[in-house]
């Protein structure tokens, strides 16, 4: 990039950009209302502005302006509300608050407002409207960034690195893909995550988001098409965190064994072979199977072959992805999507549209999304997420999660037991259960959320205050083999009180409320 280029894009978007600093928690995803650090704890990064018709927002929204950082960057803040500092305003903080976050593309946008923000005037002379109409709107570029014609394609990043009080530019070459993000040959430390990418035109190509080790100076991004994409199509204006499009379907390598012993007609047949269709998948309606063939998948401008690995060419990368990846559904237009599919005697083509999947195992952001739990008899039950499995010891698994997650394929909601609080009145009957157990019914009711569970043991727990032949409540759990325990309330109530007195117990979680207990007692004393 000729020095002319950079000085131009520096000068001209230098000032837009922030430094973001955030109080920080962790939470405990297995005890979800356990929580360590301290709000004195904080995180840095960069965000920069961007306008709102870009983000599809109304441009006549008051005095509201809106940034864009990573999800990552602000997904530990528990108030929701960001400091944002830039070099010209000096120690004085303009607020904004968290109104998106995508944790799988990892963006997220702030949201700045004139309401919260009075202060400025007092502090640095400057209202909050002079402020932001003096800051240059940036022109992002929807197009693709083509990586096998526009490789060595110039960039420029720019951030708060390492936590510094001005801003640094780096810059270098886009030298590829990795997974669904761009490659840039240039070392961006950690604080420039969230900062703008530009191309050497100055238009918005990208959002820093990671690196690798320093000593090999590569930068990862994520391309602005992909952000347009998700904003565009599957952001509803109302959720705080947002998922990407799924086809809900599962698939496996097609090996020639399985076309000889089905007989199909077509013995040189290519694609990904099913082996789950999600129980809310669109294409479950439309008839794909398990068994199928999945050849090709598309839209109104495009269509991928599928090999038997389940990989296809893109036109903009040199390296085959799978059919399923965030590269290729974020090509799609999502209302004129479709498969191709061979069900041994002939193809079909299944036309649908492209969106979210709900009800399959995903990460979450345990902050701002917070874990639906629930506490029975010294038990904690929380709705299953892939955080569970990245956050407990292999050796206190209990084996059939891993049954589970085969056969299922993350399609389908759970409930699991995630921890114990001790005394635990279920532990002193005698039952051994380990981590990650999969509770599936109670009094032979299916349960795969948290309300369902709440729902049905209250309505058993009311039933036992007055009725003392109710006392045990039978819960079934496991994998594919299940185990029958039952649980008796009448020990669980005597210890509920006990539990109240130790450390971080949350009696609000407890589906044994104070109520329960007094109204226990009384159908007690009444009796004597």
């Amino acid at each position: 990039m000729s020095e002319f280029a950079l000085k131009s894009i520096c000068q001209r978007f230098k000032r837009g950009v922030a430094k973001i600093t955030c109080s920080a928690i962790e939470i405990d995803v297995n005890q979800p209302y356990v929580t360590s650090g301290s709000t004195d704890d904080e995180v840095c990064g960069s965000a920069f502005f961007v306008p709102a018709q870009y983000l599809y927002l109304s441009k006549n929204n008051g005095s509201k302006r809106y940034l864009v950082t990573n999800a990552h960057v602000i997904d530990c803040c528990p108030t929701k509300t960001i400091a944002l500092t830039f070099p010209e305003l000096g120690k004085c903080k303009m607020w904004a608050k968290v109104i998106l976050a995508c944790q799988p593309l990892d963006f997220a946008i702030l949201e700045v407002d004139a309401i919260y923000n009075e202060h400025l005037e007092k502090e640095v002379g400057r209202t909050f409207a002079n402020i932001v109409r003096s800051i240059p709107a940036v022109k992002p570029r929807k197009k693709i960034v083509d990586t096998t014609e526009e490789v060595s394609l110039e960039a420029t990043g720019i951030g708060f690195p390492l936590a510094s009080e001005d801003c640094h530019i780096s810059s270098g070459k886009i030298s590829g893909r990795h997974s669904h993000y761009l490659q840039i040959n240039a070392s961006i430390n950690g604080g420039n995550s969230g900062g703008p990418l530009f191309d050497n035109k100055g238009n918005l190509i990208g959002v820093c988001a990671a690196s690798f080790d320093e000593s090999e100076g590569i930068t990862l991004a994520i391309p602005w098409h992909d952000i347009d994409k998700v904003l565009k199509y599957y952001w509803d204006k109302k959720a705080l965190a947002i998922q990407c499009p799924s086809l809900g379907v599962a698939t496996k390598k097609l090996i020639d064994a399985h076309v000889a012993v089905r007989g199909w007609r077509e013995s040189n047949v290519k694609g990904a072979l099913v082996s789950k269709v999600f129980p809310t998948s669109q294409l479950s309606d439309l008839g794909l199977k398990k068994g199928y063939v999945i050849t090709s998948i598309g839209d109104c401008c495009n269509e991928f072959d599928i090999d038997r690995n389940g990989l296809v060419n893109l036109k903009h990368q040199l390296d085959k992805v799978p059919f399923q990846s965030l590269n290729v559904l974020l090509l799609l237009d999502p209302e004129s999507t479709f498969i191709r599919i061979y069900d041994g005697r002939r193809t079909k083509t299944l036309a649908f549209t492209l969106s979210v999947q709900s009800g399959i195992l995903r990460n979450c952001m345990p902050v701002l999304e917070p874990i639906p739990c629930a506490i029975f008899g010294g038990v904690v039950f929380c709705q299953f997420f892939n955080n569970h499995i990245e956050d407990i010891e292999d050796d206190t698994l209990d084996p059939g999660i891993v049954q589970f997650l085969s056969e299922s394929k993350g399609s389908e909601s759970a409930v699991v037991i995630t921890a114990f609080r001790l005394p635990s009145s279920i532990l002193q009957q005698g039952y051994m259960i380990r981590k990650l157990t999969v509770l599936k019914k109670v009094n032979k009711k299916k349960v795969k959320t948290i309300e369902q569970l709440k729902k049905i043991l209250g309505q058993a727990i009311k039933k036992y205050t007055t009725d003392n032949k109710a006392r045990y409540i039978e819960l079934e759990i496991g994998g594919t083999s299940t185990e029958v325990i039952y649980v008796d309330l009448d020990l669980a109530f005597r210890l509920e009180p006990m539990l109240y007195c130790t450390p971080g117990y949350k009696r609000e979680h407890s589906v044994i409320s104070i109520d329960m207990l007094q109204s226990r007692k009384r159908s007690f004393d009444n009796l004597s």
